[in-house]
């Protein structure tokens, strides 16, 4: 990421990585920022210095992450902080967004880490699962959240449409203890944090849906099946365990 003009920044890619995923990227948050939920303006894609990158509103303010590092004591207080903003971007609905049960079908078919019978099984317990047009960020957690005069959510690339409770099922993986690398500094204690803290934001996002864990239940095994097929290697004993337990 970089500065790139008066109020704008440009996210080029790294080596490696495909134009269409930036592309994708592009659409997904234009497609969010036009739906009404917290996501940066898109001015286009452009080329400096032979690498490709989406222009964006440049996204003023501090990171979450940064804020519950700076005050753990006030861990409830982020967590909550970070429920208002998840349910700020599930108020928001979309049609054009691709359906969340289709992008979990494709992630489940290459999640390495099951057997074909326990992704045929999680794939299953999608089509018992309801549709939805809510606007779902796909990847919701303090490192995507700024705060400032106007709160922005950034990295859209995992956007899709659906009910709250898929999105809600996702991040209540992403806010435990279970995400954080072993090699992670003052893990310990980082994990005591995040434990805290995660579990103020999954009672003030149900709280704020009007939901309870039973209606987000059901999208525990798919979610966290299709998240193993994204090659974080410390997490997949974890979900490998915790599907296994769930089917």
């Amino acid at each position: 990421m970089f500065e790139y003009g008066e109020g704008r920044a440009i996210k080029l890619l790294l080596p490696g990585f495909s134009e269409e995923s930036l592309r994708d990227e592009a659409i997904k948050t234009a497609t969010a920022a036009a739906a009404g939920a917290p996501a940066p303006g898109v001015h286009g894609i452009e080329e400096v210095q032979g690498r490709t990158g989406i222009v964006f509103d440049h996204a003023r303010g501090t990171l979450l992450l940064d804020l519950i590092l700076g005050a753990p004591h006030r861990a409830r207080h982020w967590g909550r902080l970070l429920a208002e903003v998840h349910a700020d971007v599930m108020r928001s609905h979309s049609d054009q967004l691709p359906d969340v049960r289709e992008v979990l079908a494709w992630k489940i078919s290459h999640a390495d880490g099951l057997a074909a019978q326990e992704r045929a099984k999680a794939a299953s317990a999608l089509t018992e699962l309801p549709e939805g047009n809510r606007v779902l960020h796909g990847d919701f957690h303090p490192l995507n959240v700024y705060l400032g005069e106007k709160t922005t959510v950034i990295d859209w690339l995992d956007a899709s449409r659906g009910v709250a409770e898929a999105d809600i099922a996702r991040s209540f993986w992403l806010t435990s203890p279970n995400v954080i690398p072993p090699d992670f500094p003052r893990r310990r204690a980082v994990a005591l944090i995040a434990k805290v803290m995660g579990r103020a934001y999954r009672k003030a996002i149900l709280r704020l849906m009007a939901l309870t864990p039973a209606d987000v239940d059901p999208w525990h095994m798919p979610v966290l099946a299709g998240r193993l097929s994204e090659g974080i290697a410390h997490e997949e004993e974890s979900l490998v365990r915790s599907v296994r337990a769930r089917i």
